[in-house]
C-alpha cells in the first residue's frame, strides 16, 4: 500500500504476514493509524513497547510523529521517527489505570 504525502509517496512494507498496514480513517485526515501485531498484556502503572511488525519509508526531509489517539484509553510516548530510520515501527504504551491493560490483535495504537 502506498500513501500519498506532499512530496511522494509513503512506502510502507510488513515484516510479519499478520502485521495491519498503516490506514487513515478519513481520506482528509494529517495522520494515520498503526496497529499492534499482537496481544498484549500490561500491568498497572506499567510500560510496555508494542511492534506493529511494519516499516515505513519515509520521504527525505520529512519526520514522522508518534501521537496519542484521543480515544485511547491508555497513554502512548509520543516521539520522533526520521526519515533515515529502518527498523519496525514501535509504540512505547504506557498503563494509566490500576487495572492490566490488554491491548488487541490489530488494536488501533
Amino acid at each position: 500500500m502506498a500513501c500519498t504525502c506532499k512530496t511522494k509517496a509513503l512506502k510502507v512494507k510488513k515484516l510479519e504476514e499478520e502485521a495491519k498496514i498503516p490506514t487513515r480513517k478519513h481520506i482528509t485526515d494529517a495522520g494515520m493509524d498503526v496497529y499492534a501485531l499482537e496481544e498484549v498484556i500490561i500491568p498497572s502503572h506499567q510500560i510496555e513497547v508494542v511492534r506493529t511488525g511494519v516499516i515505513a519509508d519515509f520521504p527525505d526531509s520529512t519526520v514522522a510523529l508518534v501521537w496519542p489517539k484521543s480515544r485511547s484509553d491508555f497513554l502512548v510516548g509520543a516521539g520522533v521517527i526520521d526519515c533515515g530510520y529502518q527498523g519496525e515501527i514501535l509504540v512505547k504504551v504506557t498503563n494509566i489505570s490500576s487495572n492490566p491493560l490488554k491491548i488487541e490483535k490489530h488494536q488501533g495504537l
